[in-house]
């Protein structure tokens, strides 16, 4: 797992360990989703625990829990590649319901200013589903912008829904 420390103001990224487990999936259960919301995601201790070891045994992917004053508000999972041109994609990002769209692009902004900063990376791609607070104004208001068009990627409660893959100019 990519080690990750980024203290934002009041907020700090840093990578999710073992223990962290239980009270993301705690976290995940108060966010209140709506069941018949595309956003609700039900992740169980054992699955949150199998994304934990992906990342964990992978050089390349990370697992972060965004916290403010000590109190989680936010998980990010994500991987590296580092090739001919080095690259981040985020995976998911679950924010805290009530999270404020300028507390979104700072969280945006601070990890892409950092993989730039510790890694290099300047290409930045992010997958968000179409037609839910995937906070994409905070996306575009840092410069990503869709490149790709996934028809249909999701069906949620027999409706289908599209996978935008967004790209930082």
């Amino acid at each position: 797992m990519l080690d990750v420390v980024i203290p934002i103001d009041n907020l700090c990224i840093t990578n999710v360990l073992e223990d962290d487990i239980k009270e993301i999936g705690h976290w995940i259960k108060l966010q209140n989703y709506n069941k018949n919301d595309v956003k609700f995601i039900e992740f169980n201790e054992k699955e949150l625990y199998d994304r934990y070891l992906e990342c964990y045994l992978s050089e390349c992917e990370f697992f972060l829990k965004i916290k403010n004053c000590n109190k989680l508000i936010g998980v990010l999972r994500g991987k590296a590649e580092f090739k001919r041109s080095n690259e981040i994609t985020f995976l998911f990002m679950l924010l805290q319901n009530n999270i404020a769209d300028e507390t979104a692009c700072s969280i945006i902004s601070a990890l892409t200013d950092y993989f730039y900063n510790e890694y290099s990376i300047n290409n930045f791609y992010s997958y968000v589903v179409d037609g839910v607070n995937n906070y994409i104004n905070s996306w575009e208001k840092n410069n990503f912008f869709v490149i790709n068009r996934y028809k249909q990627y999701y069906n949620f409660n027999n409706r289908a829904y599209d996978m935008l893959l967004l790209q930082k100019k």
